[in-house]
């Protein structure tokens, strides 16, 4: 529902409909949200958990669920902040797209070079035959 300022109707009863729907999205968001917080500072009290009964008899099998819990909340931290960056700045992310070379001046001269393959044997596909 992203409109321009001077795109917005002059009727009330449209511009309601418009904050409803922005609120149900905000509302929707924040639900989103809220359960990925959830299920990070979940994954932190396991990780918090594992790492205080590291040094206990099976210790290996501890460093491998703590490795794993580590990553997963990597990439959920990733993930969030890739999200935000594209929330923020849309106008970085056309910027990135473009080429970072300029096209070479029309006024140099070019050179179309065409190498030949090097003969090949058709049994085996070496060059030496």
């Amino acid at each position: 529902m992203e409109e321009s300022h001077s795109n917005l109707p002059d009727d009330v009863d449209a511009l309601r409909a418009i904050i409803a729907a922005q609120a149900d999205q905000l509302a929707e968001q924040a639900l989103k949200l809220q359960s990925r917080d959830t299920l990070i500072d979940k994954l932190k009290a396991q990780l918090a958990v594992l790492k205080r009964s590291r040094f206990g008899s099976s210790s290996e099998k501890m460093d491998r669920a703590i490795e794993q819990l580590e990553l997963a909340l990597e990439d959920i931290e990733a993930a969030e902040a890739e999200a935000m960056a594209s929330v923020s700045s849309p106008i970085a992310t056309s910027a990135k797209a473009k080429p970072s070379r300029q096209p070479l001046p029309d006024h140099l001269p070019r050179h179309d070079v065409t190498h030949e393959a090097a003969c090949s044997c058709p049994v085996c596909g070496g060059s030496d035959h």
